[in-house]
């Protein structure tokens, strides 16, 4: 059984493709990329290899990134600010004790029903979200 030989595509590049080829192979010499086998990118054609050697991984970085788009937004719930010392519970955009704005959803954490708040909890919001679960008649909001 005779081993194939690999097979090359013949491609007509207009000018203005090449010269987008030559300036992404610049930057790319220039911040040391390299191919999948170590070898640095030297040649044009090393940028097509390099481009799809990384395509993979912008697939499925795409991907993934769908998945987060497509999963279901916590309405509520608990999250600390990067620049706070304490956890705000969150509801319509806004933390109960109104300081703070625009939560990330996707690291909220649901209501714990605690009937005392916690170390790391402002003491305002909590206060108002145990007003929040007489007012609707329950011990925890989910």
């Amino acid at each position: 059984m005779s081993k194939e030989e690999p097979k090359y595509v013949e491609i007509d590049l207009s000018p203005e493709i090449l010269n987008k080829l030559d300036k992404e192979r610049d930057e790319l010499i220039e911040k040391g990329a390299k191919l999948q086998n170590g070898e640095p990118v030297k040649t044009i054609n090393d940028v097509l290899t390099y481009m799809l050697d990384r395509y993979d991984a912008y697939k499925a970085q795409a991907k993934a990134e769908q998945k987060i788009a497509e999963q279901p937004k916590r309405k509520e719930g608990w999250w600390k600010p990067e620049l706070s010392r304490k956890f705000h519970y969150f509801v319509d955009d806004r933390s109960l004790c109104r300081g703070w704005l625009l939560p990330n959803y996707l690291e909220m954490q649901e209501d714990t029903g605690n009937k005392e708040p916690g170390k790391e909890d402002c003491a305002g919001c909590f206060r108002k979200l145990v007003k929040r679960r007489q007012d609707l008649g329950v011990d925890k909001i989910v």
